[in-house]
């Protein structure tokens, strides 16, 4: 049966759960990653995943702080994106952003996310009450032509990235809840469209 990753809402790693390959290897698995579950024992749940890029690859997840679960019902949603030159538009949302891409007359597509850990990120990124998210960590690949193009995150700079602009509201955590839920196929979430 499928299942959907849930109940992510861990203090260190929210959106994410790590589990463990069979090689022993960690693996971050996001929220709403699609998944079929083998067995669970007392302390943790075998899974194979079935969609992202890791679909296919068999893991070992733990049981949440309770005891209980990762996996629930999957939710399927499929969001409409639309980039402008100084703006995206997600589902009739207007966000601000720093863009660098360029319409090249090509699709875009927003591939599953990546658990950005690598990357230094002031303690307001993750401040809900100055603009900041919890998901501050999660960026969302802009891939075209089966490349990554650029990154979709929360900040003040971006280096080729599409950056959603740090503002007094909570607007990524408001994105990141559209985009994690939205599935295009096994290997995208959803299609962005350029207008600029």
């Amino acid at each position: 049966m499928q299942y959907a990753i849930g109940r992510t809402f861990d203090i260190n790693n929210p959106g994410w759960v790590i589990g463990t390959k069979e090689n022993g290897s960690k693996i971050f698995l996001h929220q709403r990653l699609l998944v079929n579950k083998i067995k669970q024992d007392d302390n943790s749940e075998s899974i194979v995943i079935s969609d992202s890029l890791y679909a296919g690859i068999r893991c070992k997840i733990p049981l949440d702080f309770y005891g209980r679960s990762h996996l629930v019902k999957p939710e399927k949603s499929t969001v409409q994106i639309q980039l402008l030159r100084a703006s995206i538009v997600i589902n009739g949302e207007k966000y601000n952003i720093k863009n660098t891409l360029k319409n090249t007359g090509k699709p875009y597509y927003i591939g599953h996310p990546i658990f950005q850990q690598s990357i230094y990120m002031p303690d307001n990124y993750f401040a809900e009450s100055k603009g900041g998210s919890k998901f501050a960590r999660t960026w969302f690949p802009v891939v075209s032509d089966g490349k990554i193009q650029a990154y979709l995150h929360i900040g003040k700079v971006s280096k080729g990235c599409l950056t959603i602009i740090l503002r007094e509201n909570d607007i990524w955590t408001n994105i990141y809840s559209k985009l994690i839920s939205s599935r295009l196929n096994k290997k995208f979430l959803c299609i962005v469209t350029t207008s600029f």
